[in-house]
């Protein structure tokens, strides 16, 4: 017999289910983990993902100090295009307008700390625009943002470059973390923060500082998106251990509208980076030993990827344990799919039991429901 009651019911679930649709996600308890590429075979290990345009990425692989270090050109599978091979560690990198690739290396010589790589990679040259050490490299719409790191030589410095590499300012400032820096295109935004988790926002068309603020959170990573700036880092004043990984979102003055405590108590938890696109928080990191408060801080044996909302809901989360063929594993770069809405790649790398190590990208995946 019909009930128009339960139609009634039926009716309304079905429009509340429609109309909050973008609000649900799938199996939230187990975000999925898709490997589209394994870059074992190489013969040095990966360590950061960067996306180049819209269509390519690029990748830096080899970590040591004075060892050669290997830049890949990828395509949209992430399947190698060019590489070249440069004669010191590569501290940062991005793909100027007209295709050439600017190189920050680490080199104790004469500071030539920048390379220039052609087009078709068949060209590198070597120069310096006399900064005190290799800088972080941060691409604006009408020139290159570099950003000196304090501990090194000289006085931390943030300037600005055209495409000729003409210097249009030049600010020095005191204890910059060159790796805790962003550029924010669309206002020609700059945000760096110092050694004492002090934020400065300066104008990127003079260099000028528009508003500071500072933070009770040690800082490890920062980005903005929209009216709205993320940071990831440790509480407990850094000790890395405890539940000590940190999310905040602020307004750009600063004003803290929501902060979310992850990882595991007693734990080596590692803040590694965060990233935003399409409304999600991506972060990832990783996870040592549980006695850590007891001397063992580097053994990381998981590593971890963690999606939220941007109200502050953690709508997935994962912990991809060390299996038996595995000794250690840490997450260590994100970058955006080159695919419209379709998540985030992530870096991650396993050691494995006889030495070698296994290094994939993975995709994370976040299915909204249809």
């Amino acid at each position: 017999m019909f009930n128009p009651n339960k139609l009634i019911i039926y009716s309304l679930l079905l429009f509340t289910l429609i109309a909050c649709k973008k609000e649900y996600y799938k199996d939230i308890s187990k975000l999925k983990l898709k490997t589209v590429r394994d870059f074992s075979d190489l013969d040095e290990t990966p360590s950061s993902l960067k996306r180049a345009n819209n269509t390519e990425y690029l990748m830096v692989v080899g970590t040591g100090h004075s060892s050669q270090n290997t830049l890949l050109l990828t395509d949209q599978s992430l399947f190698e295009k060019e590489r070249i091979h440069n004669p010191y560690k590569i501290h940062d990198y991005i793909m100027l307008p007209d295709g050439r690739v600017l190189i920050s290396q680490v080199y104790s010589g004469d500071l030539a700390n920048l390379a220039i790589i052609s087009k078709d990679f068949s060209k590198r040259e070597q120069f310096s625009v006399g900064l005190p050490s290799a800088p972080r490299l941060h691409l604006a719409d009408d020139g290159i943002i570099m950003i000196s790191a304090s501990g090194n030589v000289g006085v931390p410095v943030v300037a600005k470059y055209d495409f000729d590499f003409v210097e249009l300012w030049r600010k020095e400032f005191s204890g910059i973390r060159s790796h805790l820096s962003e550029y924010y295109a669309p206002t020609d935004n700059i945000y760096i923060f110092d050694i004492y988790n002090n934020l400065y926002e300066l104008d990127g068309f003079n260099g000028t500082v528009t508003n500071e603020f500072g933070l009770s959170t040690e800082p490890w990573d920062i980005t903005r998106d929209g009216n709205s700036l993320y940071l990831f880092g440790y509480e407990n004043d850094g000790t890395y251990c405890g539940d000590d990984l940190e999310i905040l979102k602020l307004n750009v003055n600063g004003t803290e509208l929501w902060n979310v405590q992850l990882g595991r108590y007693g734990a080596n938890d590692i803040a590694t980076q965060i990233l935003v696109k399409d409304g999600l928080v991506y972060v990832c990191g990783a996870y040592g030993e549980s006695n850590c408060l007891e001397g063992i801080t580097s053994n990381h044996k998981d590593f971890y990827v963690a999606v939220l909302s941007e109200d502050g809901q953690v709508l997935g989360h994962r912990i991809e344990n060390y299996e038996e063929d595995y000794t250690t594993g840490r997450a260590i770069s994100l970058a955006p799919s080159p695919y419209s809405n379709s998540g985030a790649y992530l870096l991650g790398i396993k050691d494995v039991k006889d030495g070698e190590q296994n290094v994939s990208v993975y995709k994370i995946e976040t299915k909204r429901l249809e």
